[in-house]
């Protein structure tokens, strides 16, 4: 049982490597869908959903469509 990473926290490091976390949280604060976010960093769209669950920026992203402006 020397593969089971989720012993001693090394998945988590795992992670953490393969992309920016930083750049992450700016992605998702912009309101970027989960598919450009993995083409811009470079990683897999299910990649992108557990940084965003492990990192807790799921509250972050805005819902739903953006309101057209009303011009007065």
């Amino acid at each position: 049982m020397e593969s089971d990473a989720g012993k001693d926290g090394s998945r988590k490091r795992m992670y953490r490597k393969c992309y920016d976390v930083e750049k992450l949280k700016k992605y998702v604060n912009e309101g970027k869908s989960n598919v450009e976010i993995a083409y811009l960093l470079d990683i897999s769209v299910a990649t992108v959903i557990a940084g965003v669950k492990a990192y807790g920026l799921k509250g972050m992203r805005k819902r739903g469509r953006p309101k057209k402006e009303l011009i007065h």
